[in-house]
């Protein structure tokens, strides 16, 4: 057992990203991911992170950084949250197309207006199509271990994506618990130096010259542009049997594993499916655990990547299922939960007679209770024994 430290998430996270011996940090403060980029500049003046550390005026400026500095090859890193997000839309997807590595963490917060700084998913999830890997995680010490295991996926030969490590506001980023670090011999053997020789990506080489972000026409230079979305789609997809192989090494040397592209609980009994992401997934498991005691057959997922989406996972563990019901901390106004459309378009594919319930929970970091997931499932429950369901979104604690 390695040592246990109480940290909150966003220092369990600066702890990791030193641990990793990250080349260049580019980064601007916004709450709630301040707290990671201070630990991470009092770590480079009292000299125990070496990284070089480059401040910028605002988000956009700290992914143009990312994306320079990613180009020379170097291990780089930043964070965000919320409008700052928002922010990097346009360099995001820059960074992706040129296949850059730059590990993201996503302190999730809602977007304004008005004003709010508290837990929502709905600032990540409408980055989920410009190419970058997302991951959620449910506790401080998934989000450490995570850390690694993204920079291991986004330097992998056969993946070269950036990935977004998303964790939930205040609930994670400034709760502490114990979290097991792992020593730094152990880190690098699971995470060596950067493998130049799997670059295969932008790569800027004072040597070998080339301009880079040229117009390209639909017909010239090979169908270039429908060539890259190609990649990147197939690069996307092998994120998954990689990631599987990352989680296996990491759990053969650390004995913790959270779960591949999802994780579930008290699942493969059950009648009904819980659906959520993030720490939606804790109050999700205490509430399978009550509602078992009633008599319920339910059991819960956890979806931990949203791209690449676990498809084929998914549809096999809601096979033969009676009902799915989804929670979601995000929101598209006119059409619901995001993770809810997701979930569904996932499953059209099944063709069963799968009844799949939809529900808004915490938006703007409104709390959700236990006991609001479970008067919701006895609610459903009795919809659906009694043939009265209701077809519209449900909205838990408003």
């Amino acid at each position: 057992m390695g040592e246990v430290r109480i940290l909150t998430g966003n220092y369990a996270v600066a702890e990791a990203v030193k641990q990793s011996n990250v080349d260049v940090i580019a980064a601007y403060p916004i709450t709630p991911q301040t707290q990671i980029v201070e630990a991470l500049a009092a770590m480079r003046e009292s000299g125990v992170l070496k990284s070089r550390f480059i401040w910028v005026e605002g988000e956009r400026s700290a992914m143009a950084v990312c994306i320079g500095a990613a180009s020379t090859g170097s291990r780089v890193y930043t964070a965000t949250s919320s409008q700052g997000l928002a922010l990097m839309h346009e360099l995001l997807y820059w960074a992706a197309a040129s296949r850059l590595p730059i590990v993201m963490t996503n302190v999730n917060r809602a977007l304004a207006p008005p004003w709010n700084i508290w837990v929502e998913h709905t600032d990540s999830m409408l980055e989920r199509d410009v190419g970058w890997i997302q991951v959620y995680a449910s506790s401080n010490q998934e989000v450490y271990d995570l850390i690694f295991q993204c920079f291991k996926l986004a330097e992998s030969k056969n993946v070269q994506l950036p990935v977004m490590l998303c964790m939930d506001g205040f609930l994670i980023s400034h709760t502490a618990t114990p979290v097991e670090l792992i020593d730094q011999k152990t880190v690098e053997e699971f995470l060596p130096e950067y493998p130049y020789s799997n670059l295969n990506h932008t790569f800027i080489d004072v040597n070998n010259p080339l301009t880079y972000g040229n117009v390209v026409s639909p017909i010239t230079h090979g169908k270039s542009y429908y060539r890259y979305r190609y990649l990147i789609h197939k690069a996307m997809l092998n994120a998954a049997p990689e990631f599987k192989t990352i989680q296996k090494k990491f759990e053969d040397l650390t004995g913790r594993n959270h779960g591949e592209l999802l994780a579930t609980y008290k699942i493969y009994d059950s009648e009904i499916v819980l659906i959520s992401m993030g720490t939606l997934f804790n109050q999700s498991i205490n509430a399978v655990d009550a509602l078992r005691r009633e008599g319920y057959k339910i059991g819960s997922i956890k979806v931990r990547f949203l791209r690449p989406f676990p498809n084929k996972t998914l549809q096999k563990l809601c096979k033969g299922k009676k009902a799915v019901l989804v929670l979601d901390r995000s929101l598209s106004p006119g059409v619901g939960g995001i993770l809810a459309w997701e979930v569904k378009s996932s499953l059209f594919e099944l063709n069963e007679n799968l009844i799949l319930i939809p529900a808004v929970a915490g938006l703007g970091g409104l709390e959700v209770t236990t006991n609001d997931i479970i008067n919701f499932v006895r609610t459903v429950c009795k919809e659906l024994e009694n043939k009265k369901r209701r077809n519209r979104l449900y909205w838990i604690g408003f």
